[in-house]
């Protein structure tokens, strides 16, 4: 396995160090952190009432909005 040395804020540094799981490597919590999850992992996280509630809140927020027009 191959390694690069990064340089880092300290303030990058403390960041990072504080979102560390236990056990965790900063490799393994870079990885983690900038993955990003396919749909076929999301599908069916939440019940269909809790779908509905969701759908229904962001409909209720779409109407709710104010449109601009476009000069």
């Amino acid at each position: 396995m191959a390694f690069k040395t990064i340089s880092l804020s300290e303030k990058a540094y403390r960041r990072l160090k504080a979102a560390q799981r236990r056990r965790e490597s900063f490799s393994q919590q870079i990885i983690r952190i900038t993955s990003t999850r396919k749909i076929s992992e999301i599908v069916g996280i939440f019940s269909d009432a809790e779908a509905k509630t969701i759908r229904e809140g962001v409909e209720r927020v779409r109407k709710s909005a104010r449109v601009r027009k476009w000069r």
